[in-house]
């Protein structure tokens, strides 16, 4: 399932911002 893969890479770098913003 690589466009799990993807998808999650994705979700992950749009989760990035929100985290080290706190």
């Amino acid at each position: 399932m690589a466009w799990l893969n993807s998808l999650f890479c994705v979700y992950s770098l749009l989760l990035l911002p929100e985290v080290a913003s706190g």
